[in-house]
């Protein structure tokens, strides 16, 4: 007998959902040297329902990091990725719509923020509810590490200046290291445009900054 949509619920209730939550830390450092986000979904789709809670744990890191660039609301973020959990449990029986988890994962997130945010401002169109915004000194540790806080600060100025998809589309290429194809999935925009937005958008930063070699090593 199919689960109740109340029961999807109470499941995903004894869930954790705040990403200070110490079990999360832990259980992502054990699960990360074990199943990726893409197997355990595939785990799932076969029927192994335990792995519906460890995909929970193991994407809600990434998920709300992401969430928060697109609104900085703590509460409609976390009640978000809530909602998207209780969808991919929906449709848990249609595997074919579902071929790679974490850009699906990341659309549906977006998507369903957006909507909020809409629906917040019925004035506002969806894709003009948003404002995508990151910090560099925090996202750009890895690749700046050697580089003085006065140049992350003139790549911060810049990225200021690019519009929202441009912005958020580096995010997700050179910082979350999707594919061109995940992008694209993520927008909702063509493979060829997401290469073109892409472009312009080092174009424009190229323009703007000096020696931030660092950055453009991504393309190599």
């Amino acid at each position: 007998m199919p689960e109740s949509h109340l029961s999807i619920v109470s499941k995903l209730n004894r869930l954790p959902k705040d990403k200070h939550d110490s079990a999360i830390g832990k259980s992502i450092t054990h699960l990360t040297h074990k199943r990726s986000e893409q197997e355990l979904w595939e785990s799932f789709i076969k029927g192994d329902d335990s792995a519906f809670d460890l995909l929970y744990q193991i994407s809600f890191r990434s998920l709300y990091n992401y969430g928060m660039k697109l609104c900085n609301q703590h509460d409609l973020v976390k009640d978000s990725i809530h909602d998207l959990f209780i969808n991919l449990w929906k449709y848990r029986s249609k595997p074919s719509r579902i071929r790679a988890i974490k850009p699906y994962q990341y659309k549906a997130l977006r998507n369903i923020i957006l909507k909020a945010q809409a629906q917040n401002s019925p004035s506002v169109a969806v894709e003009a509810a948003y404002h995508f915004s990151f910090d560099t000194s925090v996202e750009t540790k890895f690749i700046l590490r050697e580089t003085q806080d006065g140049q992350r600060d003139k790549l911060q100025n810049a990225l200021n200046l690019l519009t929202q998809k441009q912005r958020e589309v580096i995010f997700l290429k050179f910082f979350d290291q999707l594919s061109y194809e995940a992008v694209a999935h993520v927008l909702g925009i063509s493979t060829k445009a997401t290469y073109k937005l892409v472009a312009r958008a080092i174009a424009f930063l190229r323009e703007k900054m000096i020696l931030i070699t660092a950055l453009f090593s991504l393309l190599g």
